[in-house]
């Protein structure tokens, strides 16, 4: 077995947690916080993606 895997699933799991609470947030306050959260959320996952 591979041990590499389990945590980068670990971690894809955790990100996609996130990414849902983070929609139902959205689903559920359209206010001023949950824009500027979203954009924050937004430069992380492209810094992510940029480190990747």
């Amino acid at each position: 077995m591979m041990q590499g895997v389990p945590l980068i699933n670990e971690w894809w799991h955790i990100f996609l947690i996130m990414q849902f609470r983070f929609v139902l947030f959205l689903v559920v306050g359209q206010s001023e916080d949950a824009l500027r959260l979203k954009a924050l959320f937004q430069k992380r996952a492209d810094g992510i993606l940029k480190s990747n």
